[in-house]
Formats: structure tokens, sequence, C-alpha cells
């Protein structure tokens, strides 16, 4: 009863195959982001609000993206260096708002033997505490001395040229008594540093969203 015509039948394939065939495709895509990929925002955190107000940059906090068992993780250096899941640290950004960028010529550089070394070291980071006098040291480390020193001591890139405490607005209020108490009159104003800004307008990344 009823039989469906010619035209009908082939309309309801093309549809269930549609349906079909997008459902496989999306299954397959790659992540929109790739490991090595440097994301940025702006954080309202002490950390985030020291960075902006001594670079005057309105993203200041970031972090690398690494895939750990498939899912997405930000290493960075909140109150100390963590993996932080993706979902959770742009929750975290003001507006949930992000810039992400990725190395120009990224299949050079990260191949499966270097991502080890990146994850290897990120993993060596790990519990460091965050650095809020910007001392050139490992012992305690800053977000954007972070991921410098990640992608140089791993790939031998320098993500931009160093900079000096100098460079910093370092009589912000909330930067001048960190460094008065840590330092006294003696306040290294060569000590090398490097900011959020150099790295993100760093001419070997483009941007991928």
């Amino acid at each position: 009863m009823g039989g469906y015509t010619m035209g009908a039948k082939n309309f309801i394939l093309i549809t269930i195959f549609s349906i079909i065939f997008s459902s496989t495709a999306s299954s397959f895509n790659p992540p929109k982001f790739k490991d090595g990929d440097i994301i940025f925002q702006t954080n309202t955190s002490l950390q985030g609000k020291m960075m902006e107000s001594a670079t005057k940059f309105k993203y200041n906090h970031a972090g690398v993206i690494f895939y750990i068992k498939n899912k997405p993780y930000v290493f960075e250096c909140y109150s100390n260096v963590t993996f932080t899941p993706l979902d959770k640290w742009i929750r975290r950004g003001a507006w949930k708002k992000y810039i992400v960028k990725r190395l120009k010529e990224r299949d050079n550089y990260i191949t499966p033997l270097s991502l080890s070394v990146m994850k290897k070291n990120a993993i060596e980071l790990k519990d460091k505490h965050y650095d809020y006098y910007f001392e050139w040291s490992d012992a305690k480390m800053y977000n954007a001395e972070l991921i410098w020193k990640l992608f140089y001591n791993s790939l031998g890139i320098k993500l931009c040229e160093l900079q000096i405490l100098s460079d910093f607005d370092i009589n912000s209020p909330l930067i001048k008594p960190k460094l008065k108490a840590r330092f006294g009159k003696h306040i290294p104003y060569n000590e090398k540093v490097v900011s959020i800004e150099k790295i993100f307008n760093s001419s070997l990344l483009i941007t991928v969203n």
C-alpha cells in the first residue's frame, strides 16, 4: 500500500547516506588545535594582572597546548606549573575569549621525537612555583618564561628576543612592592625577561583561530 515513487526513494537514500557520511566524516575530523600550539587569554588572576601591569598588553596569560590521552590540556604556570584541561582554562579567561598561535613551520620542528622531548621537559617543570619577581632562573617560572624556555630547550627555537627588567613598567603598584621586598634597593634592572606580548607578536607564529 502507498508505494514510494522512484524519486521519493532516491531522496530517502540520499538523505540517509548524507547523514551517515557527515557523522562519519565529523568523527574523523582532526582536532582544531595541535600539540605545541600557544594559547593566549586575558586573565583576572593576580599573576595575569601583574603581567598586564608590567607590559600594558591585554593578553596577560598564556600556555602551551598538549594532548594527553587524546584530551587537550594547557601547560601553564598559574600558582604553579601544571597541566590544566583546555575547557577549564578557557572558562577562566575574561569572556572566555582566547587566541591560538602555531609555529609557521610546525611540521619541520614538531616531530614525534621532538614532541616527546617537549612533553618530557614540560613534565620536569611541573609543580614549580610562580615567579612574582621575574627572575631568569629555573627555580621558579612565570608564564612567558615557561613558554620561551620550553621551546628553546626542546626545539632550539627562540620565539622572540629577550628583554631586560627595566623594559617592564616596574613602578606599577602591583610590581614595585614585590621587587622591593625581594631585592631592597638592588633591583636587577638588567635581569633577562620575556613578555607574553613579545611571544604573541613573534614572526615565527601564525594565528590559527
